[in-house]
């Protein structure tokens, strides 16, 4: 079996204006908590941030876990992974990159799945990488050389080419979408947003509303309770 670093786990949408944002619901629901609760009257909704690192790290799991169900045959595992964010959003998004093991005949199995999508493989990736005004490929756009730098293996073009098995067994479905409500779904099966909610002045939860000390249970007291 081989080996290959750094590819790139096709269908992630990145945390940057997607579904899996923290939104007002979730921070109202939690300042409910510590006001109805804990009768925290001084909790602001400022007063509450996020754990970003906690929870991005769970929805990646969560995202890898499902995506695992989706492999082509040809990719026995995934083995490590790891985010990637850019510095700002303006051209790029949130990517999880990863090391993956291929089956012994990986390339004899590539090679089955190109001659039996040719035409829909040759036109597809002729669409994808050819270079027009404002975007500049440095992917191959024709099928040949394509499937030689993927024989390499190339991580690029081992990438490209599992997100494109993966739209052909599942022909109609928006792949972006779908793995979203799946890693939803897999995240709220093994944990609740309010976990990665925290009260960023801690001095909060040991005075009361008249700012007197107070030995009042905490938030986190009741959750491990």
């Amino acid at each position: 079996m081989e080996q290959v670093k750094d590819v790139e786990l096709p269908f992630f949408y990145g945390f940057y204006n997607s579904p899996f944002e923290i939104g007002d619901y979730e921070f109202q629901d939690e300042l409910d908590y510590y006001q109805r609760e804990l009768h925290m009257d001084n909790v602001t909704i400022d007063d509450l941030d996020v754990d970003e690192k906690s929870y991005e790290k769970v929805i990646m799991d969560c995202f890898v876990e499902r995506f695992k169900d989706y492999l082509p045959s040809w990719v026995v595992s995934i083995d490590e992974y790891e985010l990637e964010s850019p510095r700002q959003y303006n051209f790029s998004t949130d990517k999880i990159y990863a090391t993956i093991t291929l089956a012994d005949d990986w390339r004899e199995q590539i090679a089955n799945f190109v001659k039996e999508h040719f035409n829909w493989l040759e036109e597809r990736i002729r669409k994808d990488w050819t270079s027009r005004s404002g975007f500049h490929s440095w992917i191959e756009n024709r099928i040949g050389e394509f499937v030689q730098k993927a024989y390499e293996p190339e991580p690029r073009y081992i990438s490209i080419l599992i997100g494109y098995d993966i739209e052909l067994k599942n022909e109609g479905e928006d792949m972006y979408e779908h793995m979203v409500d799946e890693t939803i779904e897999e995240f709220s099966e093994n944990y609740c947003t309010n976990e990665f909610i925290y009260l960023k002045n801690k001095d909060l939860e040991t005075s009361n509303d008249n700012g007197e000390e107070t030995t009042e249970t905490t938030a986190d007291d009741i959750r491990e309770s």
